[in-house]
């Protein structure tokens, strides 16, 4: 099957084992034909000579890694588009093994790989357009499974002695009929073996929305087909195919998204399409270049490139023209081709141009790449690349290609450019949250992992690693974004018809990775859920000897965000007591809501000092006698949109399942750690200093006798974090009382409250114990590949 194949990813766990270099070939293929792997024309794709020559030296370079004996075979969906092709490098020796699933499941499968390769990354949908496109034209997953099931009843009937034909059921529920019929045919029957199976890879039901989206007419094309399909396999046991209803979170988002204003547009001049064909190269141009954005929208693009033979030079020319207008599929087109006819390094730059406006910035350095590789004094390709490291986020790579541009021509105008995208990329996201390495424990900044390869990479060589870097990477993204206005607007750019299918195929990923009431806080408004249902206060206890016991205290100012906290406590194992604090007038029906939990007990005090004063008030009395401690609030950020997803990021960072779990045994691992903290949200960074507090400090930091220091860049911003009791001792036995906490006014900075926050750190280290941030205990890369893998 070859020796490069694909590895695994969240998709399959196991790898997917397409031969690499294959799938690369037929890359280029459709490539050469102004197409990709969404391909599902009835235009048919064009072999060259040069195209089966290339097919002929694969198999070659096959042949010649493996004896005379060896079957040689090879995996890749994409080639079913090219199998006459493949025929004729083969010289007529071609089998194939043709396996074909039911098309609701194959559908069903790319919408689930690209909602989630979507919520991967936490900027807006608009910017992945490849995987958007499968709402943006709900029939395209439909279409390219009819392309590809067309393609094999047509070779089946050409080539029905040297091809199999069979389902993916039947390759697990019928082996010795599917062996039998394998060596009727000719082919070798081990071939047929299922060796790695795992039911939980495949899907059975989908929803109701997936083929809701659709037009009825291209369902009844793939029923058509698909029974066609039965009806020539050799080997069929047709599986039955169960649809479900929607998410419970999908119709008030959709409700919520809904809520938008259409002001109407202005009536415009009329214009027709402009017939181009007949036109001279200089008439067309002239004719393209004097048109308006509404005439230059009108023209036939697609036909124009595929119909009409034009030079390199004028491939250029439309290339400059398409750039200018935005139409960066027919600019990509243009830009292939002129490549094919001549391959120069300033077209592939023009390839990278198109792939860093469509922010497909692993693609943009490949293009780059090879121009640089052509021209290797060219100070702009070294700028070009300069320009996607600083739109990733990797500021080092950016500034030392930068450096290398500079050494070859200082005063390029790309070098110029190069150098203010860097300057003012810095000066909007510094610090920068990405960071491009498996180790993810160096920063007090929440990291995120801008390309899954790494994740790729890692599962290849530690599966469980990769697994939680690979949950890790979605769940980060998650958290830094606001997700309200991200769904919102992501359902507002698709048709109507498709919304309901997109939140399906989201919130199917979403509730693998986070509890549904913390969802449904951090999608919905406020008022979403009934928070004073018991049944989200009651879980099943969790208990380890092994394991210290906790003791929770939870100041409640916002009561609708109970449900969210709660979902997250209930990973917490050996739970001792949940001090719960709240207002006077909300007493009562808090306690209500949470009577049906044993552990909780609610203690009511005046509104002020926010969470720390209700903290300090009852956490030597009620929770001293607890190994450790969690403390949390309801917090909600108002005067900062960009935080929306804060208080979610620190709930997640302190009680995800996982963290949750490495938490506690680093506290029984380590003695002297005594406090652990979350990492910072990106947004908060720069305010995570003395600010204006280091005065009210010096008051708290006497009546504890400890110095301060003239900076303090580590403290639990927000004010939640686990700690050992012992650690801060001698702030919550009662140094505090002294202090004067201000009435509440809506205050950022500048009080007590704030100074407190600042110096719980420091307490723990007068103590005689240490602060750690929560990814530098979790996310730990297995002990034997630390060697090869550094930190930075």
């Amino acid at each position: 099957m070859g020796s490069d194949l694909m590895g695994p990813s969240f998709a399959n766990r196991n790898g997917h084992f397409e031969d690499v270099p294959m799938v690369n070939l037929h890359d280029r293929l459709l490539n050469v034909n102004a197409t990709d792997w969404r391909y599902f024309s009835d235009r048919p794709l064009t072999l060259t000579a040069g195209a089966i020559n290339e097919m002929r030296q694969y198999l070659e370079k096959r042949r010649k890694a493996v004896d005379d004996k060896t079957i040689i075979g090879a995996k890749d969906p994409r080639a079913v588009l090219f199998l006459d092709g493949w025929h004729q490098a083969t010289d007529g020796k071609l089998k194939t093994l043709m396996v074909f699933r039911d098309w609701r499941l194959s559908v069903s499968s790319l919408l689930k790989r690209h909602s989630r390769q979507l919520i991967q990354y936490s900027g807006d949908a608009s910017n992945r357009q490849v995987d958007m496109q499968f709402w943006l034209t709900p029939d395209l997953a439909a279409q390219m499974w009819l392309s590809s099931a067309r393609s094999m009843l047509q070779w089946f009937e050409q080539h029905p002695t040297d091809t199999l034909l069979f389902d993916q059921t039947s390759f697990v529920s019928k082996p010795l009929e599917l062996a039998k019929v394998a060596s009727q045919k000719d082919f070798e029957p081990s071939l047929l073996i299922c060796r790695t199976y795992e039911q939980g890879l495949l899907q059975s039901s989908v929803p109701e929305s997936m083929q809701n989206m659709m037009s009825e007419q291209i369902r009844i094309q793939c029923e058509i087909i698909q029974q066609q399909l039965f009806e020539y396999s050799d080997v069929n046991d047709k599986e039955h195919v169960h649809t479900h209803k929607s998410d419970d979170l999908v119709a008030p988002l959709l409700k919520q998204a809904a809520i938008e204003t259409n002001k109407g547009n202005l009536p415009e001049p009329y214009f027709a399409q402009p017939h181009l064909q007949p036109l001279t190269w200089q008439d067309l141009l002239s004719c393209l270049t004097a048109y308006n954005a509404t005439q230059i929208k009108l023209v036939d693009w697609e036909a124009l490139l595929s119909n009409r033979h034009f030079d390199a030079n004028q491939l250029d020319k439309l290339y400059a023209l398409l750039m200018k207008w935005g139409i960066n599929k027919e600019a990509r087109q243009a830009a292939l081709k002129s490549i094919s006819l001549k391959p120069q390094p300033w077209r592939y730059m023009h390839l990278g141009d198109v792939d860093m406006r469509e922010k497909q910035y692993e693609e943009a350095k490949e293009n780059y790449t090879k121009a640089l590789e052509m021209s290797p004094t060219n100070a702009t390709f070294y700028a070009r690349l300069a320009n996607v490291a600083t739109a990733r986020g990797e500021y080092k790579s950016a500034k030392n290609l930068i450096d290398k541009a500079l050494e070859l021509d200082s005063a390029k105008l790309a070098v110029v450019q190069a150098v203010k995208y860097l300057k003012d990329t810095q000066a909007r996201n510094l610090p920068s949250p990405a960071v491009n390495t498996v180790m993810l424990n160096t920063t007090s900044v929440m990291t995120t992992i801008a390309d899954y390869q790494i994740v790729v990479d890692a599962m290849e060589e530690n599966r469980e690693h990769g697994l939680m870097l690979d949950k890790y990477m979605c769940q980060s993204a998650f958290v830094l974004r606001d997700n309200r206005n991200w769904f919102s607007n992501a359902l507002l750019a698709l048709p109507t018809f498709a919304r309901a299918c997109f939140a399906d195929y989201t919130l199917m990923h979403l509730n693998k990775l986070f509890p549904v009431a913390a969802l449904t806080a951090e999608l919905l408004e406020e008022g979403s859920n009934n928070w004073e249902d018991n049944e989200h206060y009651l879980y099943n206890l969790k208990e380890s000897s092994a394991l210290p016991s906790v003791g929770v205290c939870i100041h409640v100012f916002y009561p609708h965000l109970l449900p969210q906290v709660f979902s997250y406590i209930a990973n917490i194992p050996n739970i001792r007591r949940i001090i719960v604090t709240c207002s006077i007038d909300a007493e009562k029906r808090i306690k209500q809501a949470l009577s049906k939990n044993l552990l909780v007990e609610v203690i009511a005090l005046n509104n002020k000092g926010r969470d720390i004063l209700p903290w300090l008030t009852i956490a030597d009395e009620k929770l001293s006698e607890c190994d450790l401690v969690l403390k949390l609030h309801t917090k909600k950020t108002p005067h900062q949109p960009e935080l929306a997803g804060w208080r979610n990021q620190l709930y997640w960072q302190l009680m995800d399942k996982d963290f949750c779990k490495q938490t506690l045994q680093a506290f029984v691992d380590n003695k002297n750690l005594g406090i652990v903290i979350p990492n910072y949200h990106p947004t908060i960074v720069r305010h995570v200093n003395w600010g204006q507090n280091f005065e009210i400090a010096k008051t708290v930091a006497h009546a504890l006798d400890i110095k301060l220091p003239k900076e303090n860049n580590t403290f639990p911003a927000g004010s939640m974090f686990w700690y050992r009791p012992s650690a801060l001792s001698s702030l919550t036995k009662g140094s505090w009382r002294h202090l004067e906490f201000p009435e509440e006014a809506g205050q950022t900075d500048g009080t007590v409250i704030h100074a407190i926050e600042r110096v719980i750190r420091l307490v723990a280290e007068h103590s005689g114990y240490r602060a750690a941030m929560v990814n530098e205990i979790c996310l730990q890369e297995p002990e034997a590949q630390q060697t090869t893998n550094p930190p930075l």
